[in-house]
C-alpha cells in the first residue's frame, strides 16, 4: 500500500491520495462526539473502562483530557481493565503538536464532562437488547446537521472522532438492521473480539424491535432508534452538514460503517467530500473488517497512520501492537491531521516521543 508522509493509502488509493494531499497545509477543526450507552455494560462487551460499571465516565474523561491536558471526572486517565490508557492520550499528544483547535459535542450523556461542550439534546442510550436503544433521534441528527453546517465556515475541513464504549456493538446493531452484513467484521477494543458475544445482543435488540436484516434499509433513523446509539446521530447529522461545504475526515475505526450508512441514507451527494482515517492497527486487525463493511456502503478512501508502538520504552503503548484498544476518540484521524497540517514535519516518531511524555506524566507518574 502506498504512503504519502506517515499515512497509509488503505483502500482506493487514488481517491486516498487526492483527499490527503487537498489537507496539506491547511487547517482542521477537531470535533469529537461523545455519548453513553447502557450496552456498554454488559460483561465482556467493552474495555473501555476499568470496570463495566465505569464506562459512563469514560467519554467525558476523554474530552477533559483533550482539552486540559489531564481528567477532572475521574483521578488519572481512562485505562482497559489490564490498564493500557486510552487513545485520548494519541489524540490529545496529536492536536498539541500541530495547535488544532477542538470542539466536544455531546451526543447524549449520563455523566457530563468538567470542560465546555455543545449539546445537542440528545440522551443516554439505553440497552440495545431492549429494542429502544435511542430517544429523540430525528432531532439530534437535525440539530447536529445545522451544527455541520456552521462549523464548516470555520475551518478548512473537519476531522470528526468519537468515544462511546460499547459503540462497536450498537454500530453492528444498525448496520445489520440497514442490510450491511457486519457480523464478525466489526472491531474491538480487546484482543480477542467477542464476535459471539456482540451478535448475540443486538440479535436479542432486533427480535425486540420485530426486525429482520435489512428491514429499515432506507429508514436510518428507525435503525438507530431500535439498535443503535447516541453518537451515531450526532456524528451522521455534523457530516451531513459540513461535508456539503468541506472535506469531512471521519475519524474512527468500524463503527464509521453505521456513520457513512446513516448519512449515504440521509444523503449520498456529500459522500464525495468524505472519507475515513483511522490507524494502522484497524486496518491490519485480523478479528475484524473495516473494508469489507465501507465496501457494501459506498466508495469511500481509507487512509490510516502508520503509528508504530513497536519501540516504546512503555509496556501500556506497546500493548497496542497486541491489538489492544487500537482505535477511538478519532486518533487515527487527529494523527493524520498533525501530519498533514506540518506538511510531514511531524512524523509518527515525533508523536511517539509526545505520546511518551505524556504517558509518562499522566500515566506512569500516578
Amino acid at each position: 500500500m502506498k504512503k504519502i508522509f506517515d499515512v497509509i493509502l488503505a483502500q482506493n488509493e487514488l481517491k486516498a491520495e487526492a483527499f490527503l494531499k487537498a489537507l496539506i497545509g491547511k487547517n482542521p477543526l477537531f470535533v469529537c462526539i461523545i455519548g453513553t450507552t447502557e450496552t456498554a455494560k454488559i460483561p465482556g462487551i467493552s474495555s473501555a473502562g476499568k470496570y463495566p460499571e465505569l464506562t459512563d465516565y469514560t467519554p467525558p474523561a476523554d474530552v477533559e483530557l483533550l482539552l486540559l491536558g489531564r481528567c477532572k471526572c475521574i483521578p488519572g486517565v481512562p485505562v482497559t481493565p489490564e490498564g493500557i490508557p486510552t487513545p485520548a492520550l494519541i489524540t490529545m499528544s496529536a492536536l498539541m503538536l500541530a495547535n488544532i483547535p477542538a470542539l466536544m459535542v455531546s451526543g447524549g450523556l449520563e455523566i457530563n464532562p468538567h470542560v465546555p461542550f455543545l449539546d445537542l439534546g440528545g440522551k443516554l442510550g439505553k440497552d440495545v437488547r431492549t429494542g429502544k436503544a435511542v430517544d429523540n433521534v430525528e432531532e439530534v441528527l437535525s440539530r447536529a446537521r445545522v451544527a455541520g453546517e456552521n462549523l464548516a465556515k470555520i475551518a478548512d475541513y473537519l476531522v470528526v472522532g468519537e468515544s462511546i464504549p460499547g459503540g462497536t456493538t450498537t454500530a453492528l446493531g444498525v448496520l445489520l438492521a440497514m442490510g450491511i452484513d457486519a457480523k464478525g467484521k466489526v472491531s474491538s477494543s480487546m484482543p480477542s473480539n467477542p464476535h459471539k458475544l456482540k451478535i448475540k445482543t443486538v440479535e436479542e435488540g432486533l427480535k425486540a424491535s420485530k426486525l429482520e436484516f435489512g428491514t429499515l434499509a432506507k429508514d436510518p433513523i428507525r435503525a438507530i432508534s431500535y439498535v443503535g446509539d447516541p453518537m451515531i446521530p450526532a456524528f451522521a447529522g455534523l457530516v451531513l452538514g459540513a461535508a456539503a461545504k468541506v472535506p469531512v475526515l471521519m475519524a474512527g475505526g468500524t463503527q464509521m460503517g453505521a456513520v457513512l450508512a446513516v448519512t449515504k441514507a440521509s444523503n449520498p451527494n456529500v459522500l464525495n467530500n468524505v472519507a475515513i482515517g483511522t490507524t494502522r492497527w484497524i486496518i491490519t486487525d485480523k478479528t475484524a473488517d473495516l473494508k469489507g463493511i465501507i465496501n457494501q456502503i459506498a466508495d469511500v478512501p481509507i487512509l490510516a497512520t502508520d503509528i508504530d508502538f513497536s519501540q516504546s520504552k512503555f509496556e501500556g503503548l506497546k500493548a497496542y501492537e497486541a491489538g489492544v484498544v487500537k482505535e477511538g476518540v478519532g486518533a487515527g484521524g487527529a494523527t493524520m491531521a498533525a501530519m498533514a497540517k506540518s506538511e510531514g514535519s511531524i512524523t509518527k516518531d515525533t508523536l511517539l516521543k509526545e505520546i511518551e511524555r505524556n504517558y509518562e506524566r499522566l500515566v506512569r507518574s500516578k
